[in-house]
């Protein structure tokens, strides 16, 4: 077998990983947006309804983005390649109109895990492609294609290395601090 031939296996599930870490930050990135509209991140008086309406929409493309990650990877491909792609268009354009406008900010919507999860969702919408033309050509097996245990391996590193620090940028990771500490119980800190 070629190294050509085995490069899908070893990249044939990181879609779905990179759903996980789409769902993982723009949930965190909703959770920023709420508090944000609520006025509970700092703001006097906050961001008002539209920051709760792009908390609600972040939420709901997170938990959608958990779900396709958990049913793909139990079936081991993409699950509905067509609507994953138009959906990962969708969401890419509604963010890049976020972005493009700067009404991101104002919204109490972290832009740099907003990106990281841009990145995730251009992973997914790539598997999702990819099945797409593999079905036009009639290239389907009986038998679906697995992973590799290296390729989810890799995949899960990159994914944490780009998740990580997107999670520490949002509001609930600025929250979490202090990072990286030994807490030990009844040891205070000067």
């Amino acid at each position: 077998m070629s190294s050509r031939s085995r490069l899908p296996g070893l990249v044939r599930g990181w879609p779905m990983l990179a759903a996980l870490g789409a769902g993982l930050v723009l949930t965190a990135t909703a959770a920023g947006a709420v508090a944000s509209a609520s006025g509970a991140a700092g703001d006097a008086g906050g961001t008002g309804i539209g920051g709760a309406a792009a908390g609600a929409v972040l939420a709901g493309c997170g938990l959608a983005a958990l779900g396709w990650a958990v049913l793909a990877l139990r079936e081991g491909r993409a699950t509905a390649p067509h609507a994953t792609l138009a959906t990962a268009m969708g969401v890419l354009a509604a963010s890049g109109a976020l972005l493009a406008t700067g009404w991101a900010a104002p919204l109490g919507v972290a832009v740099l895990p907003l990106l990281a999860a841009d990145l995730f969702i251009v992973v997914v919408a790539i598997g999702a492609a990819s099945e797409v033309r593999r079905a036009r050509r009639g290239a389907r097996s009986s038998a679906p294609e697995r992973s590799t245990l290296v390729g989810l391996v890799v995949g899960a590193a990159l994914v944490a290395a780009l998740a990580t620090p997107a999670l520490a940028g949002t509001a609930a990771g600025e929250l979490a601090v202090p990072h990286g500490e030994l807490h030990v119980p009844g040891h205070r800190h000067p």
